[in-house]
């Protein structure tokens, strides 16, 4: 599924956001876990819709800073996954534009990706930028602990929480 949007600074051009979410066969969950996957290249992309489909989280990815920005302004998102290879400088920025206030929900969690190059130089400017790194390629148990507090996973009920690999 697709939405397009005008955005009100591109002079008219449409702005497509697009969102991935399959319908299950599962019981509703009380709470619905939402993410928003920025400039992801399409490996890390695919592997973590997978990773987040099996905790049921409704998954929204967009290319650019700007459309991130307007999609968190509009619409209720739990985490953001940046890939810093991707945008490169452009990625502090929009960690702290995603982390101000929003009047009617809490800022996301902010996750950034990189590759071991650049760990080091985005640690800690990630950090006072108020977003959590974690090294290119995306290990699974790694992951699960980032995704373990912005989306709640300790709260399912046993029989709804996706099999572990790890025990």
């Amino acid at each position: 599924m697709s939405s397009s949007q005008p955005h009100p600074s591109s002079g008219g051009r449409r702005m497509r956001v697009r969102r991935h979410a399959k319908v299950s066969t599962l019981p509703a969950l009380e709470w619905q876990p939402r993410a928003l996957l920025v400039g992801c290249e399409r490996e890390e992309r695919l592997y973590l819709r997978t990773r987040l489909s099996l905790h049921r989280v409704e998954v929204w990815e967009t290319e650019a800073v700007e459309q991130a920005i307007d999609h968190c302004a509009q619409n209720e998102v739990h985490l953001v996954i940046i890939d810093a290879d991707v945008l490169g400088e452009a990625t502090l920025p929009l960690c702290r534009q995603l982390r101000r206030p929003h009047p009617c929900w809490a800022p996301p969690e902010v996750l950034v990706v990189g590759s071991p190059g650049q760990g080091r130089r985005w640690r800690l400017r990630g950090a006072l930028a108020g977003a959590r790194w974690l090294l290119k390629p995306l290990h699974p148990r790694a992951l699960q602990r980032q995704l373990s507090r912005p989306l709640r996973l300790e709260q399912l009920p046993a029989g709804l929480r996706p099999p572990s690999l790890f025990g």
